[in-house]
């Protein structure tokens, strides 16, 4: 009877240690691990210095997430030195892929999504990025889902991105979780999409706050509430969301839910657009254009209106329009003007829709062309622009040129 009490005694001791190895082979080393916190915008800078570890230990697909990692708001500089190692790893990470690697797979997929290392690819990156979602990848089943939302690479098709961010979102993946709510936005479905930002913000993500403090600042399913709103985005932006620190500026820059402070709004702006926000670094130029809460500098406006223009941001592009035309911090030039207000105009901005009416009818930076002229001050003063509205007279006289900054 002893002897089996300590052979009982042995295998638990046996067990126990087995347990404790197995235990402790899952150290923060672990690629598992870097997955996990990759996959949640809160805790991705986390993940790094493990994907450099195995990355420095030859693994190809930790590899693969530096160069995706490393890729985002880069410089020139920064975008070669990561594009010459995407080419180097792609062959690699393609044979990884061919012997079903899952997470080689989506990364290769997202490779051609981005053309890193290749050439974009979308129909290559769908391909590689089924072959993971079906396989059960989380995060090839959000990717998935995003292509099919794009229409990129395979037919436009919400409800399969709907069903493939759901599959996400059932292995609690926070960025699925966040795509899923912002789909059911657009559908008005706000009682759905709070709950995929509220299960997204229980994880930590600090977009699932951010947008339950959109929620909130709007009144979408809720009461509209600005305090609760300022709430939720502070709480992102100490996660380093540069969207909730744009609207945390915005709030102080309005008086909503806090004292008005045009000093605290310009604060927030900055660091936000510090941080590329391209809304952020507008609101940043209209607070130097206008003087609110630093002192009044044309020429630093000029700067943050170029670089929120240069992603896009049609504000922006209409705010740099009008700093040519009227010579403020550069020098006056109506054909760089009219650029810009087109740029932004073909992005629906009304005020630049406007003032390229009027560019039109008044050679300004181009020949006159009343058809053009037309053209644009009708899609001006069909969104409800006074300006547009004025201009469009009987006689088709287009004179008024708006220097609204927004």
């Amino acid at each position: 009877m002893k002897w089996k009490l300590g052979l009982t005694v042995i295998i638990l001791i046996i067990f126990g240690a087995w347990y404790l190895i197995s235990s402790f082979s899952k150290t923060p080393t672990s690629f598992e691990l870097a997955y996990a916190l990759y996959t949640n915008s809160s805790t991705q800078k986390d993940a790094l210095p493990i994907f450099k570890r195995l990355s420095d230990s030859g693994d190809v697909v930790s590899t693969a997430y530096l160069v995706s990692n490393n890729m985002k708001n880069a410089d020139a500089e920064t975008q070669q030195k990561n594009q010459l190692l995407a080419k180097k790893i792609f062959l690699p990470l393609t044979k990884l892929a061919c012997n079903n690697n899952t997470h080689a797979q989506d990364r290769l997929g997202y490779f051609y999504y981005k053309g890193y290392g290749t050439n974009q690819n979308f129909n290559e990156a769908f391909h590689w990025y089924l072959q993971a979602a079906e396989a059960d990848l989380s995060s090839a089943q959000n990717n998935l889902g995003k292509l099919y939302e794009e229409g990129a690479g395979v037919a436009k098709n919400i409800g399969e991105a709907m069903k493939w961010y759901e599959k996400a979102v059932n292995q609690n993946h926070t960025l699925a979780q966040i795509n899923l709510g912002l789909l059911y936005m657009d559908q008005e479905n706000y009682s759905e999409a709070m709950k995929c930002f509220q299960q997204a913000g229980k994880n930590g993500e600090n977009y699932g706050e951010h947008n339950i403090g959109v929620m909130y600042e709007r009144g979408l399913g809720v009461s509209q509430d600005y305090v609760e709103a300022m709430k939720w985005y502070q709480i992102a932006a100490s996660k380093g969301n540069a969207d909730s620190q744009g609207n945390i500026g915005y709030l102080y820059s309005q008086g909503y839910g806090v004292s008005q402070s045009d000093s605290e709004a310009f604060l927030w702006f900055k660091k936000a657009a510090e941080q590329g926000s391209a809304a952020a670094q507008n609101s940043l130029g209209v607070s130097y254009r206008l003087g609110q809460g630093v002192k009044r500098n044309y020429c630093t406006a000029v700067k943050w209106y170029k670089k929120a223009a240069e992603q896009g941001n049609a504000d922006a592009q209409y705010n740099l329009g009008c700093m040519y035309a009227e010579g403020l911090g550069v020098c006056h030039n109506n054909v760089i003007a009219l650029q810009w207000f087109k740029k932004a105009a073909e992005q629906g901005n009304s005020n630049a829709q406007t003032n390229l009416g009027a560019f039109y009818a008044l050679g300004l930076g181009t020949e006159k062309n009343m058809d053009e002229s037309i053209k644009w001050t009708k899609k001006a003063a069909s969104q409800g622009n006074m300006t547009a509205i004025s201009n469009l007279t009987k006689e088709g006289a287009y004179y008024i040129v708006s220097k609204f900054y927004q």
